[in-house]
């Protein structure tokens, strides 16, 4: 099924303000697609490796103390394992 635009709708149509417009001069700010996978690991290993490191150690010890400091050690050590672990089982998922 295809759509049309009535004349009515272009007519009653407002311009798009400037600042939205964008010129084809611009360079694209875009990451190149075969940097996906990294970043993609990068972002998820981040998130996952975070929360996991605060539920766990929230869950060991407690939420008494130095807690964030012993959450953000644990997150030094889990991080390279989840990146590493989402680098390798990606291309399995996806």
């Amino acid at each position: 099924m295809q759509y049309t635009l009535t004349s009515k709708y272009i007519a009653s149509r407002r311009p798009t303000p400037a600042f939205f417009r964008v010129k084809p001069s611009q360079p694209s700010s875009r990451l190149p697609t075969r940097f996906a996978p990294v970043v993609f690991s990068f972002f998820m290993a981040s998130l996952v490796g975070f929360m996991m490191s605060l539920a766990l150690t929230a869950w060991n010890t407690g939420g008494v103390g130095a807690f964030l400091l012993r959450a953000l050690q644990a997150y030094a050590v889990a991080w390279p394992v989840a990146f590493f672990s989402v680098m390798l089982m990606r291309p399995v998922v996806v």
